[in-house]
């Protein structure tokens, strides 16, 4: 059972860290907002005989690379770690998970509000970022088409299960220690790993280093497959003379369901075990008063 009252006096413990982390995360999306496509283009001038071409980037490359890769994943699980540090790990500490043993409420209770704290601000904050992404990208960009608005909601929520399937792996490290800078640590340590890991794999574009890309599979983002397939952009089409104008990439084809087909049910599978793990650890441990 689920404690609504108390959720709410959970909250009002989480309102700072929430509000912070609300405002880094908006920085991640806003160079998106410079751009005029979603997909890739190419900028063709043609004046009599002679042309120029500038092929420039999409709005949805720029959301890759940032809002769902390693800078917004990390600060996600960042947060995770932040918040199971406060409702939990910092009360057990202090005494205060003890004491509300005395309440009427159960150990089961208490422990799924404050979990059902965690995950509900988590899951609101990234469909309010939903929101807002559908909201600007459709008044700022010029080709906002089906296509780009099902790979959209197909990656922010392949995105929501890889945040949850971090934060269970953090709720059980830092939950398993008693002492929470042991846990936090290794929490970090792991984080850290993985983003080094991710870093270093983007290095396998460059000539002789090719051989790293297989890192990418000790990535936050591992278990995370871009719905994005464009092609590349025209640079040599039948133009009339004298023309001025855009062409974007086309996407190549919609969403792949074979890329997700395992990916999204392990992750769910694995964060459900995860959680059950971590309540089954906490409902053994000792508490004093």
């Amino acid at each position: 059972m689920i404690n609504f009252k108390f959720v709410k006096s959970q909250l009002k413990s989480i309102k700072t860290p929430l509000i912070i982390f609300s405002i880094l995360l908006f920085t991640f999306l806003i160079p998106a907002f410079f751009y005029s496509y979603l997909a890739p283009y190419s900028m063709i001038e043609k004046t009599g005989g002679s042309s120029s071409t500038g092929s420039k980037g999409g709005a949805a490359q720029v959301l890759e690379y940032f809002y769902f890769g390693v800078p917004g994943s990390v600060l996600y699980i960042a947060l995770s770690i932040i918040l199971i540090h406060r409702l939990f790990s910092r009360e057990v500490e202090k005494g205060y998970f003890g004491s509300w043993l005395t309440t009427p409420m159960s150990r089961r209770t208490i422990l799924n509000s404050k979990l059902f704290t965690i995950l509900s601000s988590i899951f609101v904050i990234q469909i309010a970022f939903i929101i807002i992404q559908f909201l600007f990208l459709g008044i700022l960009t010029k080709d906002l088409m089906s296509d780009h608005i099902g790979s959209l909601l197909l990656f922010n929520f392949a995105f929501m299960i890889l945040i949850l399937f971090w934060i269970s792996i953090n709720w059980v490290i830092i939950i398993y220690f008693n002492k929470s800078t042991t846990g936090i640590s290794i929490a970090v340590a792991i984080l850290g790993f993985f983003s080094i890991c991710s870093g270093i794999a983007l290095l396998s574009v460059l000539p002789g280093f090719e051989q790293l890309k297989y890192l990418k599979y000790f990535s936050i983002q591992s278990l995370l497959n871009s719905p994005f397939h464009f092609d590349k952009p025209p640079r040599d089409v039948e133009l009339p003379p004298e023309f001025i104008g855009v062409v974007t990439g086309k996407i190549l084809s919609g969403p792949k369901a074979i890329d997700y087909a395992w990916q999204i049910p392990v992750m769910l599978v694995t964060t459900i075990g995860f959680y059950v793990l971590g309540e089954w650890i906490i409902c053994r441990k000792d508490f004093f008063l």
